[in-house]
């Protein structure tokens, strides 16, 4: 039988790994996640729902 360690994390993996802005990587990748789900439910690309310039 194989003796393994098991580490409990916190829910931030960015805290998890010593990043020091873990918070702030945790904001940006929620926030990522949920303009993905959007642009996805909309069936838009990212070029599609980005800035239109002329």
């Amino acid at each position: 039988m194989n003796d393994l360690e098991i580490t409990h994390g916190t829910t931030n993996v960015f805290a998890d790994l010593g990043y020091l802005d873990a918070a702030e990587r945790q904001t940006k990748t929620r926030l990522a996640l949920v303009i993905n789900e959007l642009l996805k439910s909309r069936k838009l690309k990212q070029r599609e729902a980005g800035p239109h310039t002329a």
